[in-house]
């Protein structure tokens, strides 16, 4: 079986569901994952034969990309502003909205805090992401990490091993529970998207990442960041700072929501969606 056999069979296999682009890409990281193999464009239109057990690798992978799941799923791992990060289906797979709400937080925070030591509170942590680049660009800061998900939590702390980052992560249901600690920012993409925006999904997102990350499960769309405010005023410090992802739809009334404390600005995405929202105290 020749490299360029296996892209013709990739393409026939997945074409209902993915671009010719997008198929050649998963078949790139297909080769790079299973085979250890990194091979460029051109080359996947070539004879380069591939042996049978690499083949019974592809082919195992193939199997999975058909159901639609996601590849990093299928291989465990996402990547995130230049590290790779272990993810499951108790995890979101980082987006790279999420990637500027922590460029924002680190413009931020520079610009805040200089060199002195400060606290950091990231709510809705999931697989750690968002802390654990902080903690990579700000070594002394201390960071508590909190989500509701146990199983979440567990892939968090593998993740912070992995990359040798020292976090607390905590099990807390921010919507029941009060915060007896107080910090200098606070960082969150919590779950945003309405119920009844669940059709506007891809079926490859509503089949497979987890509904308590993606949704509130609440009639208000605007729960998670609601109680952000309540608790920012008594658990954030003065000069402190809040950094959230929202959603694009409800970008003024979120922003609305922060309209007692000193500052609050709704910024756009690179795709020119409002998508965060930025705090000051």
């Amino acid at each position: 079986m020749t490299l360029r056999d296996i892209r013709v069979l990739f393409r026939q296999e997945l074409s209902n569901d993915y671009t010719h682009s997008e198929i050649d890409n998963l078949l790139k990281i297909t080769m790079d994952k299973e085979c250890g193999k990194v091979f460029n464009s051109y080359e996947l239109n070539t004879d380069i034969e591939i042996d049978k057990v690499d083949f019974q690798k592809i082919q195992k992978t193939l199997s999975l990309l058909k159901t639609k799941m996601p590849y990093q799923y299928i291989f465990g791992e996402a990547d995130f502003y230049g590290l790779s990060f272990i993810v499951n289906e108790h995890t979101l797979i980082p987006r790279p909205e999420t990637e500027e709400l922590v460029e924002l937080s680190i413009g931020k925070i520079k610009e805040k805090f200089g060199k002195r030591k400060f606290s950091v509170l990231d709510i809705g942590t999931g697989s750690g992401v968002i802390s654990i680049i902080i903690k990579k660009h700000f070594p002394d800061a201390d960071i508590i990490a909190v989500d509701i998900s146990q199983q979440a939590l567990a892939v968090a702390r593998e993740n912070a091993l992995r990359h040798n980052t020292e976090i607390e992560f905590c099990e807390v249901d921010v919507l029941s529970e009060n915060l007896n600690d107080n910090f200098d920012v606070i960082i969150s993409n919590p779950p945003y998207i309405g119920l009844k925006e669940e059709k506007e999904l891809s079926e490859i997102v509503r089949r497979y990442e987890p509904r308590h990350a993606l949704f509130p499960l609440s009639e208000d769309d605007l729960i998670f960041y609601k109680r952000i405010a309540l608790l920012a005023h008594n658990c954030l410090n003065d000069n402190g700072a809040i950094l959230l992802e929202i959603n694009q739809k409800w970008g003024k009334e979120t922003c609305a929501l922060f309209d007692g404390f000193a500052k609050s600005i709704l910024i756009k995405d690179l795709s020119g969606n409002d998508r965060f929202v930025v705090v000051e105290k």
